[in-house]
């Protein structure tokens, strides 16, 4: 995994609706630990490869973020969910 392919195929989380959080940036606060620690294992399992350190911050120095309020399901398939 490189940073070129990881900014072709962005992982994408879908999260409560933004009229109940009006400010982008308090999904991001709401969720940024959960989103840190799932990358991170993505990319490096050993969890003491990780750094110490995983604050607001430093997700936001990690990692670009976009939100985006709309998403439109294409499949004729049932969604399926991953537990995490």
């Amino acid at each position: 995994m490189t940073l070129e392919k990881g900014r072709r195929d962005p992982s994408v989380f879908l999260a409560d609706d933004l009229e109940n959080e009006p400010e982008p940036e308090g999904i991001v606060k709401k969720y940024y630990k959960m989103i840190f620690e799932y990358e991170l294992h993505e990319w490096m399992t050993p969890e003491e490869t990780w750094p110490r350190n995983r604050d607001l911050r430093t997700f936001l120095e990690w990692f670009d973020v976009d939100i985006c309020t709309m998403v439109i399901d294409l499949s004729r398939g049932a969604l399926e969910q991953e537990p995490y």
